[in-house]
């Protein structure tokens, strides 16, 4: 029974410690008894972590913002933006541009091209051996971007074999067939007639039936021949232009 009495003695007393030590009044719990200073610890143990749930101030989710600027930049550099922060709508920065190296290959000039490429004209036949007046080359083609065979000089004489609209062709002594100008070769030869038409004809600048035509006469009407060139007539018109006609035109 006595037994009995001093455990309920014991719990009041160590009832009484806690709450002292809770509220900061009573004596030190080095003079409770054994029981009661173990319930005190469990008691406070219990509450200790409430107290620092509800006492203690709230952190924050989230680093604050941080600046980092190299130094002697004057602090001009904007912030660094914090951790999970959303950066797709930043533009990012332009990648260089790379430029091709373009090919300086030398091409072929457009009028070297199409002398090569081209098909030679034919030449209108006709024979004649005619002086040359003045020194020039004869070329491989009716073209002065042809390729020179050899020059010519005045006072020599050619055998001229056909004609172009801007070159005789003629053959040289080595048996080549070359080009010379028509202003190189005296190839008209003076006459002063009046010729009846008996057709329509073009007069033409150069004794070719592909020369540039000047004007047209008409057959029953009379023209002046000044000159005969191989298988044209030179004709002054009336109105003193001069140009060629076929010899089959005229009487």
């Amino acid at each position: 029974m006595k037994r009995a009495n001093s455990v309920d003695e014991d719990r009041r007393r160590g009832s009484a410690a806690a709450a002292a030590a809770l509220t900061g009044r009573g004596r030190p719990l080095a003079r409770r008894g054994a029981g009661g200073l173990g319930l005190a610890l469990l008691m406070i143990i219990g509450a200790g972590p409430c107290a620092s749930a509800q006492t203690s101030p709230s952190v924050p989710d989230t680093l604050p913002t941080m600046t980092i600027a190299p130094a002697g930049s004057g602090g001009s550099e904007a912030p660094l933006a914090p951790s999970g922060t959303n950066t797709a709508g930043a533009s990012a920065p332009a990648a260089p541009r790379r430029h091709r190296l373009k090919s300086h290959a030398t091409k072929p000039a457009a009028h070297q091209t199409a002398a090569e490429e081209s098909p030679e004209p034919a030449a209108e036949p006709a024979t004649a051996h005619l002086r040359l007046i003045a020194n020039s080359w004869a070329y491989a083609r009716p073209d002065k971007r042809g390729a020179r065979i050899e020059p010519v000089r005045s006072g020599m004489y050619v055998n001229v074999t056909g004609t172009t609209r801007y070159y005789l062709q003629v053959r040289l002594k080595n048996g080549k067939t070359a080009y010379v100008p028509y202003e190189a070769v005296n190839y008209v030869t003076p006459a002063d007639h009046i010729f009846h038409l008996t057709a329509d004809s073009p007069v033409l600048a150069a004794p070719n039936h592909a020369a540039k035509k000047l004007a047209e006469v008409h057959r029953g009407h009379d023209v002046q021949v000044v000159g005969v060139a191989l298988t044209y007539m030179k004709i002054r018109m009336r109105d003193g232009r001069e140009g060629f006609i076929p010899d089959s035109a005229l009487e």
